[in-house]
């Protein structure tokens, strides 16, 4: 669905028969492509064939194999630098190289250097420094290897082993130097995942041999990111018959996807579903908390009878209307009294001019519901969670939190700031934050 200038995509994973298991509170891996668009141009600056052979990461595959599926091409080594430097033909690229290279390091490293790379990706760099003759082979070996992206997941399991998995997906598109520019894991799953053929909602899953904790180490991820391509190529071919079912989806190129389960046991529900929980997630922040609402209210219908602890969902957006996120769903536990809704819209004010210091955001929500939520922390144990951008919003709902604590002690800043670390000891608060 387009917000505005936000994109947000709901992509729920068939992982029947992979053995794969999650709890609520995990992170999904996903391994993804780069755009084929954004390939083929780089093959054509590089003056390569698709099916020219290149080395990568000691082993040998195909040109187009290579940037499409192993290698990063937008999080570039400073080496690079050095090496257009020293093939570099044309004065006046002579003399932009040597100066971002000046006072650089022998990787290439300098502030210059560094503040240059951070806003290109390869094909901006070729482009800018036309004259260099490169060899595809050397700057294959300059390249880091393609990462997975993680996300939060979006459901609680339906089953022992779950039958599916789900993730809540922004997607990522802008203009940068007068291109296009996308998400890589983001625009992978909103353009070119197709849906699978056997349901009209999910993308079959193909599942990492390790678990997420074995993942995390470099050298077995480039393993399991392996076994994941050489997964993704066998499959393909046996889903072609299967997809020609389907209607036609612009851009689809894959019917499989290869995600593991990264484990986060720093972010987990309390052991009984009577204690109450005060969840904070303004956006895409809001994923876990589905998943810990289905658990604690029972999936699929088949509800619990014994006594539910108060839930609190402190949630952010722009405009109702247009991104707020599982909307409905979460409306219709709040009318069960299952769930207590507090909710800030930023851009629903009807007024164009009000200043991001009068808009209202979740921590605005969190003063309000001062006396309520010293009830539920103080009062009943309750266990508090935040989720979301690790930047202003983390920091804010956290000042948010100690001013609630402050007035309710009556003492200073220090006091507050102790009683929520005391809360962060005992696993009463935790968040899963990340660099937007």
């Amino acid at each position: 669905e387009a917000l505005d200038d936000k994109e947000t995509v709901h992509v729920e994973f068939d992982v029947r028969g992979s053995g794969l298991e999650y709890e609520c509170g995990d992170a999904l891996g996903v391994v993804a492509s780069n755009a084929p668009q954004l390939v083929t141009e780089l093959l054509i600056a590089l003056a390569a064939h698709a099916d020219e052979l290149v080395v990568f990461r000691g082993e040998e595959m195909r040109a187009e194999d290579a940037l499409m599926h192993r290698a990063d091409v937008n999080n570039l080594r400073p080496e690079l630098l050095h090496y257009l430097a020293s093939i570099v033909r044309g004065a006046d690229d002579k003399a932009r190289l040597a100066e971002l290279l000046d006072d650089a390091d022998a990787h290439g490293r300098s502030e210059r250097a560094l503040a240059f790379l951070a806003e290109r990706d390869l094909l901006d760099v070729l482009s800018a420094f036309a004259t260099a003759p490169c060899e595809l082979q050397s700057v294959v070996e300059l390249l880091k290897p393609l990462l997975p992206r993680y996300y939060s997941i979006s459901s609680a399991p339906d089953g022992t082993p779950p039958s599916r998995v789900a993730i809540t997906v922004a997607v990522v598109r802008y203009e940068a130097l007068g291109r296009a520019r996308s998400g890589v894991a983001t625009t992978f799953l909103a353009d070119r995942v197709a849906v699978a053929a056997d349901t009209a909602t999910t993308a079959a899953a193909t599942v990492a041999a390790e678990e997420a904790e074995e993942a995390d180490k470099p050298q077995q991820l480039e393993r399991q990111l392996e076994q994941q391509h050489q997964q993704q190529q066998q499959q393909q071919q046996q889903q072609e018959q299967q997809q020609q079912m389907l209607p036609p989806q612009p851009h689809v190129q894959v019917s499989r996807v290869g995600v593991f389960v990264s484990r986060n046991v720093d972010f987990r529900l309390p052991v009984s579903r009577t204690t109450p929980i005060v969840m904070i997630g303004p956006g895409t922040g809001v994923a876990p908390f589905r998943g810990f609402i289905q658990a604690r209210c029972g999936v699929a219908g088949a509800r619990e009878r014994d006594a539910l602890g108060e839930q609190w969902l402190f949630f952010g957006c722009r405009h109702e209307a247009r991104d707020f996120l599982y909307a409905d769903e979460l409306r219709a536990y709040e009318q069960r009294g299952e769930l207590t809704l507090r909710l800030a819209f930023s851009r629903d004010d009807g007024d164009a001019t009000v200043t991001t210091a009068r808009r209202q955001y979740v921590q605005h929500l969190l003063r309000r519901e001062a006396a309520q939520l010293w009830r539920l922390i103080h009062e009943l144990g309750a266990h508090v969670y935040v989720c979301g951008d690790a930047g202003k919003m983390a920091h804010d709902v956290h000042d948010a939190l100690a001013d609630v604590v402050q007035a309710a002690l009556g003492r200073d800043r220090a006091a507050a700031d102790t009683y929520l670390a005391a809360l962060e000891k005992a696993h009463r608060y935790q968040r899963d934050v990340w660099v937007a």
